[in-house]
């Protein structure tokens, strides 16, 4: 096995590819027609078996004895979210293992209607709650923004109950244009057919005409097409369409007019940003970090007698105010070392700044006119939302630390910032007039 590995590795090597065995943890070997566990080495790296492996936010364990599974994909989409692990995985790590190991489920059951739509309708809700859970957000937060696309301030999670819809039409379209004549002639026989009553094929066509679409042979192949007969891609078609028809139902907001500028939601692909800190504007954006149990009222600020909610951790609380000059601070040494303009919040706006409202959003306009490359500009707004992302943890470290300790205890997972075991300016602050206080006494 060592020899005919290093075989391929050789063979790789020539055409620029390499072997991952660190990434090889899994790979089946076997050894007198059973599964066995097995040690490879590959120069410094060895392939080794162990008791279990963790792949993609879940555990995968070595059987000697195998045992079926449900066949109900519900049940093992329950199983599965009760086994994956996300506290130290990146918002596209966990949307990424969600489609591929939980959405993946539902789609190929829904490939023949091999699921009902009451069980998808099921599986929404576990869905979201999962990620709610996962992420650290409110439980309010609407499902519209967890499926909703990330151009729009969305997680871009496919909703299983729309799967009831796009996977029979694909599975038709894949039958139309099948290499085997037999296959391809039976379903065209089964759409033309007027009078054959099948719930598959029924189900097809009654998606097809609630669209207006209609089968037509293009270019060697068999398309849907709309009613200006343009062809159509059904997936992309009826994701857009779902997504378009979700409305708000609880926390969150979404930029339907895509006038947010695109590094206002950076924490997807701004790798400065530690998982946490992404969950953290994530959740800012949304107003939804977990300040209260579910369906309790929000605590009383220890310093304000204010209630805690959102507006008065994040804006008006006399603990913001050394926070906020703090996060100044950094931002205009960003903007000196970028040789940009100043940027503030909405208390501090000014016609020479560019204007950030409190849940982090920027709008295009206000960037259109710099003189930045682009280059530039995107490492000067990752700068900027490091420095607000610092600012987000610390308010909210200021209510949950301090004013909510019985609070903290009482709730499951929270958003927890690494700062918790360091001062924040608020503390730093209260700390220093502490000092001189008891100097003056």
């Amino acid at each position: 096995m060592n020899s005919s590995l290093k075989s391929l590795g050789r063979e790789l090597k020539k055409i620029g590819l390499a072997l991952a065995p660190k990434k090889c943890k899994l790979l089946a070997i076997t050894a007198k027609s059973k599964l066995s566990k097995a040690l490879v080495t590959i120069g410094q790296d060895t392939i080794a078996s162990s008791t279990s492996i963790e792949y993609l936010g879940g555990i995968c364990t070595f059987k000697d004895n195998l045992s079926w599974s449900s066949d109900n994909p519900v049940n093992k989409i329950s199983n599965r979210l009760a086994s994956a692990k996300t506290s130290n995985l990146y918002l596209n790590s966990i949307t990424t293992t969600i489609m591929s190991k939980i959405i993946s489920l539902p789609r190929y059951a829904c490939s023949f209607n091999g699921i009902s739509k009451n069980s998808l309708d099921k599986a929404d809700i576990m869905v979201a709650n999962f990620i709610r859970k996962a992420i650290g957000l409110d439980y309010t937060l609407s499902k519209s923004v967890v499926f909703n696309c990330k151009q729009i301030g969305g997680l871009g999670i496919t909703r299983p109950s729309i799967l009831f819809s796009i996977e029979p039409i694909c599975t038709a379209v894949r039958l139309f244009n099948s290499s085997s004549s037999i296959t391809k002639n039976i379903a065209l026989a089964a759409w033309k057919d007027t009078t054959f009553n099948e719930p598959f094929w029924n189900h097809v066509k009654n998606i097809a005409a609630q669209n207006n679409w209609s089968l037509q042979y293009i270019d060697e192949r068999y398309s849907f097409v709309n009613e200006y007969e343009t062809p159509v891609d059904p997936r992309t078609e009826l994701l857009n369409s779902d997504r378009s028809t979700m409305s708000i139902s609880g926390l969150g907001t979404l930029d339907h007019n895509r006038i947010w500028h695109p590094c206002t939601i950076s924490f997807w692909n701004n790798y400065s940003l530690k998982p946490f800190q992404q969950r953290l504007l994530f959740a800012h954006l949304h107003k939804a970090e977990i300040l209260r149990n579910f369906g309790k009222d929000y605590p009383n600020c220890h310093i304000c007698n204010t209630k805690a909610n959102w507006e008065h951790v994040f804006t008006s609380c006399a603990m913001c105010s050394p926070e906020i000059k703090s996060l100044y601070t950094k931002w205009d040494n960003s903007s000196l070392k970028f040789n940009a303009p100043l940027v503030r919040l909405p208390s501090n706006h000014s016609l020479s700044c560019i204007p950030m409202e409190w849940n982090g959003s920027i709008k295009d306009e206000s960037l259109q006119q710099l003189d930045l490359s682009p280059p530039a500009l995107t490492d000067w707004l990752n700068e900027i939302y490091l420095s607000f992302a610092a600012y987000v943890g610390s308010c909210y470290k200021n209510a949950t630390w301090n004013s909510s300790t019985v609070l903290k205890k009482a709730r499951g997972y929270i958003i927890k910032p690494k700062t918790a075991k360091f001062a924040t300016a608020w503390e730093t602050c209260s700390n220093q007039l502490g000092e001189l206080n008891s100097d003056n006494i």
